[in-house]
């Protein structure tokens, strides 16, 4: 590269990390804090890893939702294949930037190469003239050999059985994208296998936000769109949030009442509830309609239950997501009706952290959520509990996959009712692939049923099943066969409704939590690993097996539900 140019990109890197007083679009840096040694990993691994070094950056004051983001590192540590690294946003989703650099088998240790604090590490998607490296063939140097510099590196799957060299390349952009900005970002730091040291000694985070925010001051649906959901929805653009006045829900639970369909949710809005116990949107009308429906683009919904809809002898009663990226965080998909996903029914990229999808009735398939497994979907921290449907997947029923996957993990699937698959079905798959790790699936057996062609179940490990689990949990981690106990509803003390363990239940301290989510599937304020003062189950990390963690007796009392 003549030295010139390579000057002139360097000025442009340069300019994008200085934050603007006057336009957001510039991007904000916000340095890191609780800088220091990663702990060692607590074995020779892979995946056995030590306590997490995390880098926190306090983000204050922005407007909108998230457009891009970037974060940059320097750090010392040899053989970089046994740490993970990944962002977690404040809301709880995570974007992983690397783990088991260089691994393609299930013992590799990975790239013996290492990181060199003389360097900063910067990843993200590629933005103006710059392009990122892709990680693992910038790691690619040799053992002992250090990284070198490079002006972006390309944020990858993680190593293992499934990777190839060099490891596919991931979007920061499709993950946070919709985000809140505001609150606490975590760079996460982790080893997985004993014996070589290091430290982080510098981070930054750089992120955009554009657009404005929307208040919605009215619960009902007038003509006059002013105030209104609808008319916040009909105004919205790209960047936009929309949020809703304390005044709303500040003497107790609230409902929006809507009368007829609301616009679709548009490209880069974030619709920000206060938690589903407070706040809830509900058809109100004889006419049958589905609530939320998102075409295409990006799109988040956060904080609210999600109740009523009913779209007849078609599909997706609460929400359907068309060839959308939809993020649902802290959402409860509750008595909403449909032919073919009651709760939800989605043909796009699906993200669902700490929801719960609850007594949603299907007259043929997917009572709680249909998913046609067209592109990626993540489930976690999720329950979902007595839904029904009158033919297949009375929880959740996945078919016609091109080679995606489907991660299901952290999950409760109880008490569903279907002819003949009560929990979860799968048809047709394809190439595509269902992951279940540290999840518990109880009720009526048989409660996984795979069927067409291509059925690839895969066993991360930790689940406890309450019957055999169609032969597909064979890890030596997984329990099947085994009761977890009288599962009972808590639906006031979270944000998010979830089903309680008993104390004697065999789940607890039986899973396992590697996504990087600091709570449980009741939101902020539960942790997502108590280890309680027993034997942990073997390679659990103290985490209890489903959505739910023990932490002690809890009088709760339920909301909403006589309305």
């Amino acid at each position: 590269m003549k030295p010139f140019l390579q000057l002139f990109i360097l000025m442009l890197v340069a300019a994008s990390f200085i934050p603007s007083a006057t336009a957001q679009t510039a991007g904000a840096v916000y340095p890191g804090s609780n800088f220091g040694p990663i702990p060692d990993g607590l074995s020779s691994g892979p995946l056995a890893y030590g306590a997490p070094r995390d880098i926190g950056f306090e983000v204050q004051n922005r407007t909108g939702s998230i457009n891009t983001v970037r974060v940059r590192f320097r750090a010392n540590h040899s053989y970089v294949g046994d740490l993970k690294v990944q962002l977690i946003a404040p809301d709880g989703r995570s974007h992983l930037l690397f783990e088991r650099t260089g691994a393609t088998s299930s013992t590799s240790r990975g790239y013996g190469s290492n990181l060199i604090a003389s360097v900063a590490y910067e990843f993200g998607d590629d933005f103006g003239p710059i392009v990122g490296t892709n990680w693992w063939t910038a790691a690619n140097v040799g053992p002992g050999g250090d990284i070198g510099s490079d002006l972006l590196f390309s944020t990858v799957i993680s190593g293992g059985p499934e990777a190839s060299v060099p490891a596919t390349t991931t979007s920061m952009t499709e993950t946070l994208r919709t985000a809140q900005p505001n609150g606490t970002w975590i760079l996460r730091f982790e080893d997985g296998w004993s014996g070589a040291a290091g430290e982080v000694t510098d981070a930054e985070l750089v992120i955009t936000d554009t657009g404005t925010t929307h208040v919605v001051t009215n619960s009902l649906d007038p003509t006059n769109p002013v105030g209104t959901l609808r008319g916040a929805l009909t105004n919205a653009t790209a960047g936009d949030l929309i949020t809703f006045s304390e005044d709303l829900y500040s003497n107790g639970p609230t409902f929006i009442l809507i009368n007829r369909n609301l616009p679709s949710i548009p490209d880069g809005v974030a619709i920000i509830g206060p938690g589903s116990s407070r706040l809830a949107i509900r058809r109100l009308a004889a006419t049958q309609f589905r609530v939320f429906t998102l075409i295409q683009g990006q799109a988040t919904i956060q904080g609210l239950r999600i109740t009523g809809g009913n779209t007849g002898d078609s599909f997706g009663g609460g929400i359907y997501n068309g060839a959308g990226n939809l993020t649902l965080i802290d959402v409860d998909l509750f008595q909403n009706n449909a032919s073919d996903g009651a709760g939800l029914l989605s043909t796009g990229r699906l993200t669902m952290i700490r929801c719960a999808v609850r007594e949603n009735e299907s007259a043929n398939i997917g009572g709680g959520l249909s998913i046609i497994l067209l592109q990626d979907v993540k489930i976690y921290h999720t329950t979902v509990f007595a839904n029904s449907a009158s033919q297949q997947g009375g929880g959740i029923f996945i078919r016609d996959g091109n080679g995606s996957e489907m991660a299901l993990s952290n999950s409760t699937i109880a008490a569903n009712s279907s002819s003949a698959n009560p929990g979860i079905r799968t048809l047709n798959l394809q190439n595509s692939v269902l992951r279940l790790t540290s999840n518990l699936i109880a009720g009526q057996a048989p409660n996984i049923v795979a069927g067409g062609t291509g059925a690839a179940i895969v066993s991360g490990g930790f689940n406890l099943a309450s019957d055999d689990g169609s032969g597909f949990l064979g890890q030596s981690s997984d329990q099947i066969n085994s009761d977890p106990g009288a599962l009972v509803l808590d639906d006031s003390s979270g944000l998010t409704p979830v089903l309680r363990l008993p104390v004697d239940s065999p789940a607890l301290d039986a899973g396992i939590s590697n996504d990087g989510s600091f709570f449980d599937g009741r939101g902020e304020g539960f942790a997502r690993t108590v280890d309680l003062d027993q034997t942990n189950a073997g390679g659990s990390d103290g985490t209890d097996v489903g959505a739910f963690e023990l932490r002690g007796p809890i009088v709760f009392r339920s909301r909403f539900e006589s309305d």
